[in-house]
């Protein structure tokens, strides 16, 4: 026996084999571990050594060592039935839980039958107290509908008791003053003062009707005592408003509504409160003063509101009579410190600055007004309280004044501004010019100050007028007069226009005055008058051409933009300004076009005189021996052709797009006019001289081209003067075909025969003038 492998060593040795068999068999419960299983294998080890030892008796003895050296030394039989045995176990365990898993739900289903059987036991108690509860609502509702009459009838009977012991307790009292004895308040059947003031009105109503001579001095008692009444409820009433006791304020009010309407009781409620007993809270000197007065008004509004609302039954008409006393009192006021018109500083011929100040003050008051009545409309919701009427008469008192403040502004600044520009001492120069600019900008930010202040005051029917007025005031002293006179100081330096033969004479009579020196001394040229002309009259009229188109654009844009939207709902007033623009541009057009023809006539005055000044006898006389200056223009030409030149720039610099082309036009044609007057003064010698007379022509035809531009007209012209230079060039047979194949066509018949005459030929009887005529007659 000593050689066989006890229980310990077995177990010692097999541990693993238990958690092995542990994982095989999915470790079922934490409580059969490898404990259960030891002691399971004990016991089946015990057996199955009995067994193995009387097996086992004729073998020898094996020693420990000679286990472990034996190829099976753990003895797979012993483990196959040691499993075999857990295997019954967990059979037994599973058995055991399901034994036990079956009593249990049995008994979850035995409770589960038991909690149906009570929730239908009280659903149905439910019902049954339901049907109960509906009975008796029924029966109620029945006894109710049954008792009202009953309940009326008993009011109406205690109502009627009430009534005959109010009559009794009014009669008694009225037998009590008709015998003229004293009679109290206690006196009346009243429980309060609102029952006693019900009571004394029915009995005044009664006593009116009483016409008998025993019953006046009845009559005068209850009058006396209704007005003695009255005077205890109105003290009562104001008792409570000075101490804040509402709730007394509230009962005294309803009582004298009830009594007389308490038609004086909402003035009196006003008059007490704080609002209109305090004193001046000082100058309201700026707009900040203003806005912030106005706020404490509303803070001060919104607390004495939510009173009144809880003091009088009615209250949208004490609302209503109390912002009439906040705007005709309190806003009146503050307006009339802020706009300051007590002083008498606004009084009279105020100054500019002041006025303009007032309209700002007035403006911006009528925004803060308008504010602070938005903010009483919307703390009279929902009481229908038209405060924007209260407003409009609030500020219709200086509304009547404002149109005609901003037109005597508007007067006054223009007249201010244009009386620095009307002195004589005034030189008129390039700050003169651009001064006219600034106050012509100015004028119209005036005029747009002033509408942009009419269409936020104004507005219906009023506007249009003010628009009117406005437009009128612009009209007279932007176009009529600013510009006007801008204009004539322009042209004021120009000679003296008796007739177009006498510029010359005036340009000389001009140089002379502009020296200091006695006129006809002789002494100064005519040139001289030219060159003031050249270098400042005719430059400064241009510059002032050229801002009188900008002032007019602005005039335009400041019609359109900014006149004509708030004109648009009269079409009468509409078209009565659009009229009136119309004419008094027409009228300045006239004038600038006649400054304009005036400028031009004195352009092509100062050409005539540089060419009589420059001219020489045989300018256009070449011999043999002067052939050298025959390719050179002449000194007179050239003199007349940079005078010109110089108009030109001016003009190019002055003006641009249309206005500029038309000039330029009219001024290429006085240079044409002038070059063919000065041709048909002038000796041409055939040939050479035609040539020199070429050069001249290409002279003005390079100025033409590079300062005018070159349009069909001004081509056409140049062309004219090729083909007179021609005239003198070419040889007398080709005249027949050079005239009518040429731009001289353009000419009137009689003036290129007027110059073929001229040609030496002609003048020697070497060409028949008689047989070139009838050809161009005939062609």
């Amino acid at each position: 026996m000593s050689a066989l492998i006890t229980k310990d060593d077995f177990l010692a040795s097999n541990f693993s084999h238990v958690r092995l068999l542990n994982l095989i068999t999915g470790n079922v419960t934490a409580k059969h571990d490898a404990s259960s299983f030891s002691s399971s294998s004990s016991s089946s080890f015990s057996s199955s050594s009995s067994s193995s030892s009387s097996s086992s008796s004729s073998s020898a003895s094996l020693s420990p060592a000679a286990l472990l050296s034996d190829p099976d030394p753990f003895m797979a039989n012993g483990f196959l039935e040691a499993l075999d045995t857990s295997l019954e176990q967990l059979d037994r365990i599973e058995q055991e839980l399901s034994s036990e898993l079956a009593v249990e739900e049995e008994e979850y289903g035995s409770a589960v039958e038991v909690l149906k059987r009570r929730v239908q036991e009280v659903c149905k108690e439910l019902d049954d107290l339901s049907a109960d509860l509906e009975c008796l609502e029924e029966r109620v509702g029945s006894t109710v509908r049954e008792s009202n009459p009953i309940i009326e009838e008993i009011n109406e009977l205690h109502q009627q008791k009430q009534h005959v012991l109010d009559a009794r307790g009014m009669l008694s009292f009225f037998f009590a003053l008709n015998c003229g004895k004293e009679a109290t308040l206690s006196d009346l059947p009243a429980t309060d003062l609102q029952h006693a003031a019900l009571i004394l009105k029915k009995l005044r109503q009664l006593a009116e009707d009483l016409h008998h001579e025993n019953t006046k001095r009845g009559k005068k008692g209850v009058e006396k005592f209704c007005e003695d009444l009255e005077r205890k409820l109105v003290n009562e009433f104001v008792l409570g408003i000075d101490t804040g006791d509402v709730a007394k304020s509230k009962k005294t009010a309803l009582a004298l509504h009830q009594f007389n309407g308490a038609k004086n009781l909402p003035a009196i409620f006003i008059q007490r409160l704080n609002l209109f007993r305090e004193g001046d809270d000082g100058s309201v000197s700026s707009i900040q003063d203003l806005r912030s007065s106005l706020d404490h008004t509303l803070d001060t509004c919104r607390r004495e509101v939510a009173v009144l609302c809880r003091v009088f039954p009615n209250p949208p008409p004490v609302i209503a009579l109390l912002w009439t006393r906040v705007m005709e009192q309190h806003v009146h006021r503050m307006l009339y410190d802020f706009l300051d018109l007590g002083s008498p500083y606004y009084s009279g011929h105020a100054s500019i600055d002041r006025l303009r100040l007032w309209l700002q003050r007035f403006d911006a008051a009528q925004v803060a007004v308008a504010n602070f009545a938005h903010a009483l409309s919307e703390l009279s919701q929902p009481c229908p309280v038209q405060v924007e009427q209260m407003v409009e008469t609030v500020l219709s008192e200086h509304m009547d004044e404002y149109v005609d403040r901003e037109m005597r502004w508007l007067a006054q600044k223009y007249r201010s501004d244009l009386q620095e520009l009307n002195n004589p001492d005034a030189q008129f120069d390039v700050e003169y010019i651009m001064r006219v600019s600034e106050l012509g900008i100015s004028f119209v930010h005036s005029s747009t100050e002033s509408i942009a202040r009419c269409t936020r005051l104004h507005s219906g029917k009023k506007l249009p007028a003010a628009m009117y007025a406005i437009f009128g005031a612009l009209q007279r002293y932007l176009i009529d007069q600013l510009v006007g006179g801008l204009m004539d100081r322009a042209v004021k330096g120009f000679p003296p226009e008796a007739d177009t033969a006498g510029l010359a004479g005036n340009l000389r009579h001009m140089a002379h005055t502009a020296k200091g020196m006695a006129t006809g001394s002789g002494t100064v040229s005519d040139v001289g008058a030219v060159q003031r002309m050249r270098e400042v009259v005719l430059p400064l009229y241009f510059d002032a051409l050229q801002h009188v188109n900008q002032i007019v654009v602005l005039f335009e844009r400041h019609f359109h933009h900014t006149m004509l939207p708030n004109l648009a709902e009269s079409e009468r007033d509409r078209h009565k300004v659009i009229v009136e623009k119309k004419s008094a541009l027409t009228t300045l057009e006239e004038r600038v076009n006649s400054s304009l023809g005036r400028a031009l006539r004195v352009v092509s005055s100062c050409g005539q005189v540089l060419l009589e000044h420059h001219k020489q006898k045989g300018d256009y006389v070449v011999t043999e021996s002067t052939m050298d200056v025959m390719m050179c223009p002449t000194a007179a030409v050239s003199a007349c052709v940079d005078f010109y030149r110089d108009v030109a720039m001016s003009i190019r610099r002055s003006l641009d797009g249309k206005n500029l082309a038309i000039l330029q036009q009219e001024l290429a044609d006085g240079l044409f006019q002038t070059m063919m007057a000065h041709i048909k003064q002038q000796h041409i010698s055939l040939g050479l001289g035609g040539m020199r007379l070429m050069c001249d022509v290409m002279l003005v035809v390079e100025v033409q081209s590079d300062v005018f531009g070159d349009n069909g007209k001004k081509s056409s012209r140049l062309n004219i003067l090729k083909d007179v230079a021609n005239i003198f060039i070419v040889a007398p047979d080709t005249l027949e075909t050079l005239v009518p194949d040429s731009h001289l066509a353009d000419l009137p018949r009689e003036e290129v025969m007027a110059l073929i005459d001229k040609r030496e030929d002609t003048k020697q009887r070497l060409f028949s003038l008689s047989s070139l005529a009838s050809f161009l007659d005939r062609q």
